[in-house]
């Protein structure tokens, strides 16, 4: 399926050639963390290069299309040490969620983020009883939390990628 990170990997070619004369750019966005068929992860810098290559062959211009590469998950952008982050989920308690999860050895001591962002996120909702995974706690961070606290080098370039895309009209 597409909507699948292994299936965006092999059909975002095929599912956005149709906008190639409507539209002059084109983002592509999946996470790392799955395997390829052969059973090995590919690794965020063959996934970005396949992709780009498999738009560029399908007559996307070179530099018209980005791949977004989320290492090692989207879940990676949710992470801050933020405490709207706690309110989202409906956590309203102590101690903060970062420091349960360095107690359990889920957000190491000196880590920006959990290494394993998705599960530290599912241990939580799950060991707390707080609100169901949904992509609407996504949305209630995409619009509650300020993204100036990412560090997360895919996001980055996406943001760098839009800005240089459409920069500000003066």
């Amino acid at each position: 399926s597409p909507r699948r990170d292994p299936g965006v990997y092999n059909e975002a070619h095929e599912l956005l050639r149709c906008y190639q004369s409507s539209h002059q750019h084109a983002i592509v966005v999946l996470d790392c963390s799955w395997s390829h068929p052969g059973g090995k992860p590919l690794g965020a810098t063959q996934i970005i290069a396949d992709i780009t290559s498999l738009m560029e062959k399908s007559g996307w211009s070179a530099g018209s299309t980005k791949v977004i590469a989320i290492d090692p998950m989207l879940e990676n952008w949710f992470w801050q040490d933020n405490p709207k982050i706690a309110d989202i989920l409906g956590y309203r308690s102590t101690p903060s969620l970062r420091s349960i999860l360095m107690q359990t050895g889920l957000w190491p001591d000196g880590s920006s983020k959990p290494p394993e962002p998705k599960q530290a996120l599912d241990w939580l909702l799950k060991k707390y009883k707080l609100r169901p995974r949904s992509g609407a706690i996504f949305e209630e961070v995409a619009r509650q939390v300020s993204f100036k606290g990412c560090t997360d080098s895919a996001f980055l370039d996406l943001r760098n990628t839009l800005k240089n895309w459409f920069p500000p009209v003066r």
